[in-house]
């Protein structure tokens, strides 16, 4: 469970600045110290192991980063997906369903991804 935690969570850091700046509709100059990064979420998907772990915020720490994070539970993948396509959170976590729906409906949404190669026991 530490492993993917670790993915995860260094997966959302590496694109925590621009998952801040996809939400934001202020100007760099006018924004104030603290940025939030609000995360919308699914009872029972991934992202649950990385909010119960307090991981991405522990490394936000260590980081000396100035930001925050906002953790948004969503019941069903629809619901993120308009809560993305509103600017209400900045990063979510949906099965494709939704998102082929979300698409087919114009909304703008950009998918982020990672993988990665695991070794055969």
């Amino acid at each position: 469970m530490r492993k993917s935690t670790l993915i995860v969570g260094s997966f959302l850091l590496a694109s925590g600045g621009v998952l801040a700046a996809c939400g934001s509709d202020t100007d760099s100059s006018e924004a104030s110290g603290n940025d939030t990064i609000r995360i919308g979420f699914q009872t029972g998907n991934t992202l649950n192991v990385l909010r119960d772990s307090g991981y991405l915020e522990d490394r936000i720490e260590e980081e000396e980063l100035d930001v925050s994070v906002e953790w948004i539970e969503f019941d069903q993948g629809g619901a993120v997906m308009e809560a993305l396509s509103t600017n209400n959170i900045d990063y979510g976590n949906a099965a494709d369903g939704p998102g082929i729906f979300a698409q087919a409906q114009g909304r703008e949404i950009l998918y982020v991804g990672a993988s990665f190669l695991m070794k055969k026991a």
